[in-house]
């Protein structure tokens, strides 16, 4: 059985060509923005997943970010072990735009019925206006 072993969104992943390993840049927790709808420019989500030697080498799957169950963006993925046990799904999106308030839902779901689903809480924070001090 393909079982999640970690997944998170950042804001940026690199994977070296050469070593093959990954390095994560700003992990990303809850947010707080000043205002509504926001940019974001880079983010990303990776999922590490590992499996069975029966289970298939190859597995099908969708990609989705969901805002309080409003559609953000989706996309088909496929997860290849290459006849490892453990593989890594990276996805970067060249930005996403945040329509308000609420939760952020990173999700793979592949044909298994594996998962893995990263939570970013969302919180507008008001914009507090600074008096000007007079002239004298």
């Amino acid at each position: 059985m393909i079982e999640l072993r970690m997944c998170f969104a950042a804001e940026a992943v690199v994977r070296d060509a050469v070593t093959n390993s990954i390095s994560v840049f700003n992990l990303l927790d809850d947010i707080a923005a000043a205002g509504a709808p926001f940019f974001m420019q880079k983010v990303a989500f990776v999922a590490l997943w590992r499996r069975a030697t029966e289970d298939p080498d190859r597995v099908a799957g969708r990609f989705s970010v969901v805002m309080n169950e409003r559609n953000l963006f989706a996309q088909p993925i496929e997860v290849d072990f290459a006849g490892r046990p453990q593989a890594r799904t990276m996805v970067n999106l060249g930005g996403l735009v945040v329509p308000g308030p609420g939760t952020v839902r990173f999700r793979i779901d592949l044909e298994t019925g594996a998962r893995a689903e990263y939570e970013i809480n969302v919180q507008i924070t008001p914009v507090v206006a600074q008096a000007q001090p007079r002239p004298q």
